[in-house]
């Protein structure tokens, strides 16, 4: 068997000759001849590849998720576009888990497990939702700065009403558990 190496070269050019000298980059690819053949032939690929969208729970494409896929030891990431869209093209067969990761946001489901095989077509849509993990915190004070024992704090997010009350030293804190606007109301002890 004949090998070719095919040499690309790459471009380069300065930053206001920041570093000097520059460093030439050339990347080496390796491809196998026919017997018998003077044009190189290229690895043949299977072609398959993993579309997708990631989406709010209102249904709106979300940008700029980092979709991961993994195979093997071989890790690949890529960003959804403006409209939520990603896809990826594979040249080996086998298992891929495909996990989104987003800074504040939470996925369903969490990661998925994709078998490429040939020239499937596989898609994999994702639902991206705020993280829950926030809290609304405080105290009640009288005109001393003494803590208020047992004043009911109410909050409101839409038209959902949920009250709790303050403790022995007058804090209170609020599991946030949608993103939105809240309401937060003393009703007082008089």
């Amino acid at each position: 068997m004949q090998y070719v190496f095919l040499v690309m070269e790459v471009k380069m050019f300065s930053f206001k000759r920041l570093f000097s000298p520059l460093i030439c980059i050339i990347f080496i690819s390796l491809i196998s001849c026919k017997s018998g053949g003077d044009s190189p032939t290229a690895p043949t690929s299977t072609g398959g590849s993993i579309n997708g969208k990631v989406v709010d729970i209102n249904g709106n494409g979300v940008t700029g998720v980092t979709i991961k896929f993994q195979f093997n030891a071989q890790i690949y990431n890529i960003l959804t576009d403006s409209n939520g869209n990603f896809s990826i093209t594979f040249f080996e067969n086998g298992t891929y888990t495909v996990t989104p990761s987003m800074n504040n946001y939470e996925f369903s489901p969490l990661s998925t497990q994709i078998q490429i095989n040939g020239n499937d077509v596989i898609d994999v849509n994702f639902t991206a939702s705020t993280s829950t993990n926030g809290s609304i915190s405080g105290k009640v004070v009288d005109i001393n700065g003494n803590g208020v024992t047992g004043v009911t704090i109410t909050y409101q997010l839409d038209n959902q009403l949920n009250t709790i009350m303050t403790d022995s030293n007058g804090n209170f804190s609020i599991t946030i558990v949608e993103n939105g606007t809240y309401t937060v109301t003393p009703i007082g002890n008089n």
